[in-house]
């Protein structure tokens, strides 16, 4: 009698390689699931989009001047809580961008009664701040909000009257 010298999987083998596949590919499929959902299904990621119009200079309660020294002060309304904005500053031939990024310093600017060593504030949500720009006395201003480092649309130009 001849013995068959072929050699299988046990029963036993067979099924536990069966639920360890299976374990693993719904663990795959359940990371992928939880990262695509918390990822773009999250409430409060804000967009471009929804921040657009939350962001405002206050023209009213803003102005520059050009003598003595060149300087700007401007009025920002937020009812969105930002980390970063920037300002376009323009006068008849010079434009000056300033990165806006809440608690770190910006050179040649400052919250109002405030140094210029000091970190920026920001306004609370509905709420309003100053700020003081010296060497350019901006007629115009532009105002656009950075969310997740993408700079969202940058507004119309806002006229800034000369300081009385």
């Amino acid at each position: 009698m001849e013995k068959n010298k072929k050699k299988g999987v046990s029963d036993i083998i067979a099924t536990v390689l069966i639920l360890l596949l299976t374990v693993s590919g719904a663990s795959i499929l359940l990371v992928v699931i939880y990262n695509f959902t918390t990822d773009n299904l999250t409430p409060d990621k804000t967009t471009c989009f929804e921040i657009q119009n939350k962001l405002k200079i206050i023209s009213s309660e803003s102005c520059y001047t050009d003598s003595p020294s060149k300087s700007t002060t401007i009025r920002v309304r937020t009812e969105a809580d930002l980390k970063e904005f920037n300002l376009y500053l323009e006068d008849d031939s010079d434009m000056k961008v300033f990165i806006m990024k809440k608690g770190e310093v910006v050179v040649n600017a400052r919250n109002i009664n405030k140094a210029f060593t000091d970190p920026i504030e920001f306004p609370a949500i509905n709420g309003e701040k100053i700020y003081f720009f010296k060497d350019i006395s901006a007629n115009k201003v532009k105002i656009a909000a950075v969310i997740n480092k993408e700079t969202c649309s940058i507004s119309q130009p806002v006229a800034i009257n000369k300081c009385s």
